[in-house]
Parts: C-alpha cells; sequence; structure tokens
C-alpha cells in the first residue's frame, strides 16, 4: 500500500487492486471512498469478509 503526499491510496492484492483516500489527523489515519477490484484470480486464496 501506498500514501502519495495528497492523500491518495493505491495498493494490489496479487490480481486486485485497492484505492482510496487517507487523511491525517493529529497520531490518527482515517480512510474514505474506498474501493477494490473483485477479479476470480487462479492460484490465490480466498479471504473471508
Amino acid at each position: 500500500m501506498r500514501i502519495a503526499d495528497g492523500g491518495a491510496v493505491k495498493g494490489n492484492l496479487g490480481c486486485n487492486g485497492f484505492g482510496a483516500e487517507a487523511a491525517f489527523t493529529d497520531s490518527k489515519v482515517t480512510f474514505d471512498k474506498m474501493q477494490a477490484t473483485e477479479m476470480a484470480c487462479e492460484g490465490v486464496p480466498r479471504t473471508s469478509r
């Protein structure tokens, strides 16, 4: 996961990507507008939600 100076979040979980907006306040980070792809990936274990 990478957080750019402007707060844009990008990451990759194998064949699926994700993104969000991050905000830093005091000693906390919060995420908003989260999104992720849900591709069927061969050979990647499934996780429960």
